[in-house]
């Protein structure tokens, strides 16, 4: 295998993860720090897309910023 074959790959995965974290604010639904705790745990769906946390926290908006 030829060193520097795959930076193609590293460097796609690179922009995409840069796209989304400089895209955080349009993308994210929620403020990534504000609870609810009354949807502790609530599973994936349309209002959470990765679900929430044990504080009720928006799990995509943790993930991205």
């Amino acid at each position: 295998m030829k060193p520097g074959r795959f930076w193609p790959v590293w460097a796609a995965i690179l922009a995409v993860v840069l796209l989304a974290a400089l895209a955080a604010p349009l993308l994210a639904q929620a403020s990534p720090t504000h609870t609810r705790p009354a949807e502790q745990f609530t599973p994936p769906g349309a209002a959470y897309p990765f679900g929430s946390d044990q504080f009720g926290r928006d799990m995509l908006s943790r993930t991205l910023y």
